[in-house]
């Protein structure tokens, strides 16, 4: 397997683990999240049911207020509806069960409301029939609501109401159809308590399963990515190591044809090529080493002579007729002002006429050189150099205010 394919793999391995952990700890979020809302809406159920009983109870107790509490009562089963529309989707069979009680409470809550009014009336009717139960009513006006039966046998023997007496019968009714609302709101509140109960065992549930998930596979996966890692990263380390000994032996050129390094299974990969294709270059480089210091010299006289043959053709067939025209000018110039010119000026035509030549003589050492002759060198006066180089800057410069001598005993001579 390639390098390139083992850091390919080795990094997928490890992107694979870390986001394989990145879903499990993301679906686990959502489930605990899911059952916190729940949990939320078994509160908010159990919550509301125990204000439905409270209201219920204060309607039965506070003839007062007993519109308001009824109103309240009413509201609270419509909130119970609701809620209970967002627990169907966890709970369908509970809360089925749950809207069919809050259903035969609703309807229940309207017959006992019926038969108060209906006993409230029946009342009103016996008080003005019976002067006797005058002395009574407030006791069986505070009582009636809360306990009918037993204002139906206070009524019976304070005013020998008969059994099948209207008002008896109705409070007899009245006391029955109550219990059966109160059992029903006893149901309510059971049936909420068990959403409740549920949602915070799904809820605690899921936390621990979280808990013992991360404790178990977080280690897991650590493991397995951090022991994929140091495998390929072994490996990968090995062979460049073996590339490193390998270059630091052709660098002392210890390496002579030896046996290429092959890689698990037979198979080359890149550093096998490389080490290999090194090797060869070392056999080379040592058998190209000494023709190239051979070859090296002829190579660069060979391109210097090239280089000056060309300048030095060119300059002579640019210089020449030019040097040519100089010369045969200031010859014919100086015979002409030979009578004429002062000394300066014949001094300034013999030192062109000079000079002239003295570039011819360097256009034809070029020409010399270009043939690959021996250099001959010549003696020459440093002093009248020197003399001649400052005759020549005094006639293109003011050189007046300046004092030229040389002081030197005798010539000095240089062969150049």
């Amino acid at each position: 397997m390639s390098l390139r394919k083992k850091i390919i793999v080795s990094f997928f391995i490890s992107a694979f683990i870390v986001a394989l952990l990145a879903v499990f700890v993301y679906v686990n979020f959502v489930s605990i999240r899911n059952e916190m809302r729940f949990l939320e809406v078994a509160d908010s159920i159990r919550n509301r049911a125990l204000q439905l009983r409270r209201h219920e109870k204060n309607f039965f107790l506070f003839k007062e207020n007993a519109e308001e509490e009824s109103d309240a009562t009413r509201d609270y089963i419509g909130q119970l509806y609701d809620v209970t529309e967002e627990a169907r989707s966890r709970k369908p069979d509970r809360t089925a069960a749950l809207e069919e009680l809050i259903a035969r409470y609703e309807g229940q809550f309207t017959v006992v409301e019926t038969g108060l009014s209906r006993v409230s009336q029946q009342l009103g009717e016996l008080e003005a029939e019976s002067s006797a139960y005058e002395a009574a009513m407030p006791l069986v006006e505070a009582t009636v609501r809360d306990k009918p039966a037993v204002v139906a046998t206070f009524l019976q023997e304070q005013l020998s109401l008969a059994d099948d007496h209207p008002l008896i019968v109705q409070l007899k009714q009245l006391d029955a159809d109550i219990g059966l609302l109160r059992n029903t709101g006893e149901e309510i509140v059971v049936i909420s308590n068990e959403f409740d109960r549920d949602a915070r065992s799904n809820a605690e549930n899921g936390i621990r399963q979280s808990q013992v998930a991360i404790l178990v596979f977080v280690p897991l996966f650590l493991a397995i990515g951090l022991g994929t890692l140091l495998f390929i990263s072994t490996g990968v380390v090995r062979r460049l190591k073996m590339l490193t000994a390998s270059v630091e032996e052709i660098g002392e050129h210890f390496v002579h044809g030896a046996a290429p390094v092959r890689g698990a299974g037979g198979h080359m990969d890149e550093v096998d090529i490389l080490v290999e294709k090194t090797r060869i270059m070392n056999d080379q480089l040592i058998d190209w080493e000494q023709e190239l210091e051979d070859k090296n010299l002829e190579l660069i006289r060979s391109q210097k002579l090239a280089a000056i043959g060309t300048l030095a053709s060119g300059v002579a067939h640019e210089l020449n007729n030019p040097l040519n025209n100089i010369n045969i000018s200031a010859q014919v110039l100086k015979k002409q002002m030979s009578a004429t010119a002062s000394r300066k000026e014949m001094e300034t035509l013999d030192d062109i006429i000079g000079q002239t030549l003295r570039v011819r003589g360097i256009v034809g050492d070029l020409l010399e050189f270009a043939r690959e002759r021996e250099p001959q060198l010549r003696e020459t006066d440093l002093v009248s150099l020197v003399g001649s180089a400052y005759d020549q800057a005094s006639r293109t410069m003011d050189t007046d205010g300046i004092d030229f001598a040389v002081d030197c005993e005798g010539e000095v001579r240089l062969s150049a």
